[in-house]
């Protein structure tokens, strides 16, 4: 996406941020700090528990982050940290849409922020497992060309996902 974003055919890359995406070319902004969570369907076995321990976690069928996105660096690291091997039953993708078809049709969990699942959380199809992950906040927001003024459409755009960031800090 860099690439893309440098030749001018992205005018801004929205998501976490990436520290090596700072720099001579790029401009970053961070909007909201955001924490991922457990993710799993609303009628999983372990949905209806009150605390779930991280370690309970190791043997289940995961849906994670592609290696080397800054969540799947998080988790990784969060593995480490209670001296787990990264689960072997794991499937990697990006797509949220396949994120979602994989946890509603399976006993799977993932590993994505609460703010991406609002709508099915709303809608009763998917829950946040009640497991501490306090340790893997990260920053989420904009990335520019440093030497370049946004499009009108763009700028629209920047304010409007500003406007948005500071509703959810509130």
């Amino acid at each position: 996406m860099q690439a893309d974003l440098r030749s001018g055919d992205l005018d801004v890359i929205v998501g976490a941020v990436r520290p090596a995406e700072a720099g001579a070319d790029f401009k970053t902004e961070t909007l909201i700090e955001d924490r991922l969570a457990v993710i799993a369907r609303k009628d999983h076995p372990l949905a209806q528990q009150k605390k779930i321990d991280f370690q309970d976690l190791q043997n289940l069928e995961w849906v994670l982050p592609a290696a080397e996105t800054p969540a799947r660096l998080l988790f990784d690291e969060t593995c480490r940290g209670y001296n787990m091997e990264t689960p072997k039953h794991a499937v990697q993708t990006s797509s949220q849409s396949m994120v979602r078809g994989l946890l509603l049709d399976s006993d799977r969990v993932a590993l994505v922020s609460e703010h991406q699942i609002f709508y099915d959380r709303k809608a009763g199809l998917l829950e946040v497992l009640p497991v501490d992950l306090e340790e893997t906040y990260r920053p989420i927001g904009i990335t520019l060309r440093a030497h370049t003024q946004p499009s009108p459409a763009a700028s629209l755009l920047l304010e409007e996902l500003r406007r948005v960031a500071e509703e959810l800090k509130r």
